[in-house]
């Protein structure tokens, strides 16, 4: 084993006679979370690279401790549990893991308690609270958010021993009322016309799919055509690794046959001729959302649609409309690729104040007395 006057580079002979380079931290640092870095076998190559890593170390004022939710956020992104994670999901994770380090980086992992748990949420609550004062939602869905961040890294601090039990778990907060949007058959429609006037049919098309398929936004534009086999749409969810295989109604059907294939991707931008990114689709889908739209006259033919749908929320409605349909829920987990909890839960949360499917029950109602002739008395 050789050795440099540039602190903590070494050389290393393999079996094979080869020398490979490698950034080796002394034992204090080990304990303060660094590893060892391999830098390749050529020698000019790792001279530099170890000497950016030792400026970078020296710029260090603040190491991190072992045993510190800082060190311990560093130990979660090494996990393959978060390489795994869909890209949008893992920035959200990173962005909710940077507020869980500005909050309590330095503490030692055993000092965080319930309380002290209890007293984070409710402060990113009031972060967003502040400035939306009339919403009483407004906070909740943020800190629940970071708050199942947190759950998920302190299991690793119990996994690692570090903690008997879960401090952020089970606590008895009050939670964000469930998204409850869902849209109208008239809404929809007027969203395609819209587009399609607007001169964007690319989103019409997305929205059709969003519409009869209730795939996230995310897995629509990332759509290829030889995931489409002139019948059926064959998706991989990226959040959750489920795979569907979809029938395509009549409509959608028609409306892809149609498309002019110029991409390998199915849904791509008028602008562009590139797919769309996330936050540009969403720019778009909220202008054709927004825009009114009138004739020569002056008169409005085409009315902007309530700013509080979302393209999300098609998810939500394919499973609603499937339900009014009839359909099982094993037959809509197999087409939206939820899970039979979180279909469940849409339906707990929707249907008990759904006029049309209470409208439809009356009407079995009503058949069923007729057909038996027990009608219901009259003065």
């Amino acid at each position: 084993m050789g050795s440099f006057d540039i602190p903590y580079l070494q050389e290393r002979k393999q079996k094979s006679g080869k020398i490979y380079f490698y950034w080796e931290p002394s034992k204090k640092l080990r304990v303060l979370g660094y590893k060892s870095i391999s830098l390749g076998n050529n020698q000019q190559k790792a001279i530099t690279e170890a000497q950016t890593l030792n400026i970078k170390l020296y710029n260090d004022s603040d190491p991190i401790v072992k045993g510190s939710i800082d060190w311990l956020i560093k130990q979660y992104k090494e996990e393959p549990a978060y390489y795994r994670l869909a890209k949008n999901t893992k920035r959200g994770y990173d962005n909710n893991l940077k507020l869980i380090s500005n909050w309590s980086g330095k503490y030692k992992i055993e000092e965080l308690t319930r309380k002290i748990c209890i007293s984070f949420y409710n402060s990113e609550i009031n972060k967003i609270k502040t400035n939306n004062p009339n919403d009483a939602n407004a906070g909740l869905t943020h800190a629940k958010s970071v708050l199942t961040t947190l759950r998920l890294l302190l299991n690793l601090a119990v996994d690692e021993g570090y903690l008997d039990i879960n401090p952020a778990k089970q606590l008895k907060l009050k939670q964000p009322k469930p998204r409850e949007e869902v849209w109208t058959e008239e809404e929809m429609n007027l969203f395609v016309d819209k587009a399609i006037i607007l001169g964007r049919r690319s989103l019409a098309l997305a929205f059709m799919i969003g519409k009869y398929c209730g795939q996230r936004p995310g897995d629509i534009r990332r759509l290829n055509w030889s995931q489409y086999d002139g019948k059926s749409l064959f998706i991989k969810q990226r959040k959750t690794g489920a795979s569907v295989k979809i029938k395509c109604m009549p409509e959608l059907k028609r409306m892809i046959d149609k498309t002019t294939r110029n991409s390998i991707l199915i849904v791509v931008s008028e602008e562009t001729s590139r797919p769309y990114k996330d936050s540009n689709f969403t720019h778009w889908i909220e202008k054709v959302r927004d825009a009114e739209i009138k004739d020569n006259n002056g008169k409005i033919t085409h009315p902007r649609i309530n700013r509080k749908k979302q393209f999300r929320d098609l998810r939500r409605t394919a499973v609603v409309n499937l339900v009014r349909a009839g359909a099982t829920t094993q037959e809509i987990v197999s087409i939206t690729g939820h899970s039979t909890d979180g279909c469940q839960s849409i339906i707990d949360t929707y249907f008990p104040k759904d006029s049309i499917s209470a409208s439809h029950g009356i009407d079995k109602l009503n058949a069923y007395k007729k057909k038996n002739n027990d009608g219901a008395a009259t003065e």
